[in-house]
């Protein structure tokens, strides 16, 4: 039983490899996504790519299974500067990886410092709640605002 999974696991991987549809969306790995982007009374997930200059957009199972799933071209755009806007980034391209559109690819470009996946690294677990990106990860110390101190 061992060996009809791994061979069929090999026979799908040597299948599905040589499409570049298939090829793309797997450099964003096949974990669980790296943030949710609410958007109205759907929710997107996004993947950050190894290539550090992209990202990609799918809508969350809740959207999909509730009876949406099909959405405007704008829409896509709108989710992707939704979630680099408020660290300043912006996007450059937006589209689908195929004719289906049920995944999409975001070029997005930032501005000097600002580096996009180790910002998402670091504020994972609040992105994955749907909170917004933020310059500054809230367990950065310096995140903080400190009291001034009062003048008597």
């Amino acid at each position: 039983m061992h060996m009809k999974r791994v061979l069929l696991g090999v026979l799908g991987a040597l299948f599905f490899g040589h499409s570049p549809v298939v090829a793309g969306i797997l450099d964003y790995g096949l974990g669980n996504a790296d943030a949710r982007v609410p958007f109205g009374k759907d929710a997107f997930n996004i993947w950050i790519g190894g290539n550090r200059t992209s990202f990609m957009i799918e809508p969350a199972w809740k959207s999909i299974l509730g009876g949406g799933g099909h959405f405007p071209d704008a829409v896509w755009r709108m989710v992707a500067e939704a979630f680099v806007a408020p660290v300043g980034c912006g996007i450059s391209d937006v589209h689908p990886f195929s004719r289906m559109g049920a995944a999409w690819k975001a070029m997005y470009v930032c501005p000097a410092g600002v580096d996009l996946p180790a910002l998402v690294k670091a504020q994972h677990a609040q992105l994955k709640q749907g909170d917004p990106l933020q310059s500054v990860p809230p367990s950065d110390p310096s995140a903080t605002p400190k009291a001034k101190p009062s003048v008597s």
